[in-house]
Formats: C-alpha cells, sequence, structure tokens
C-alpha cells in the first residue's frame, strides 16, 4: 500500500492502521517519489492526500495508474475544499472523502481499497 502525502503525523496513523490488518505502507511525499515508488514496486492500493499532493495530483494518479495491475486509488480532502474531492475524482480517484471520514473510518477503508483488487491479486495485496 502506498500513502501519497508528506504528513509524518499522517503517516503514522495510517501506518499503524495499515500494520494492524497486516499491510505493509509505503510512503511518498511528491509526484516525482510516487513515480519512483511505482516504478520499484507497484502498490494494491494507493491512498493520496489531495491537498498534500495538490498541483502534482493528476501526474501523481497517472504514475499509480500506469503500474500492472492499477491499484485502487483512495484520496481524500479537507472538508472546506470541496474543488479537491472533485479534482480527485476527475483524476481518477475510486474512491474520495472527506479528511474527517477518512481518519473516522480508516481501518475499514483500507480494507476496502485494498479488497477492490481483483482476485487474482488478493495474495500480492497482502504483502502490499
Amino acid at each position: 500500500m502506498l500513502l501519497c502525502s508528506p504528513d509524518l503525523m499522517l503517516g503514522v496513523r495510517v501506518e499503524s492502521a495499515a500494520t494492524a490488518l497486516g499491510y505493509r505502507l509505503h510512503t511518498a511525499a511528491s509526484p516525482a517519489e510516487v513515480a519512483a515508488a511505482v516504478a520499484a514496486q507497484p502498490p494494491a492500493a494507493a491512498v493520496i492526500d489531495l491537498a498534500a499532493i495538490g498541483d502534482g495530483l493528476v501526474e501523481s494518479v497517472a504514475a499509480l495508474q500506469s503500474a500492472h495491475p492499477a491499484p485502487f486509488l483512495l484520496g481524500f480532502f479537507p472538508h472546506v475544499q470541496r474543488e479537491l474531492g472533485a479534482a480527485g475524482r476527475e483524476a481518477g480517484c475510486a474512491l474520495v472523502v472527506p479528511r474527517s471520514r477518512f481518519m473516522a473510518e480508516l481501518p475499514a477503508l483500507l480494507r476496502q481499497a485494498v479488497e477492490a483488487q481483483p482476485a487474482a491479486s488478493a495474495t500480492e495485496a497482502q504483502q502490499k
């Protein structure tokens, strides 16, 4: 699983939830790091902090969608910046939620993202 965000505190919370579910989490803080992470090991799912990725959103999503198989993309945004939610959906995120919902439902949303993978890659998803 890949977290696309430079927020270290957020990273700790997401990593804790992912580890509790048996998933490994990698973090990328910029669009360039997202592309490098995808090239090194395509993730089963990616969580995108839409506010933090900002102008590099389309580039980051394109890099993620180039992976084979393409990961499930879960984006989240500050509820006061609804335009970021719309931008995430337009860029290709399968699910976009406000940050408050993301934090409140973190384990369930991570599980949903990984389980959305095709059956053929279910074993891989547990390892990513």
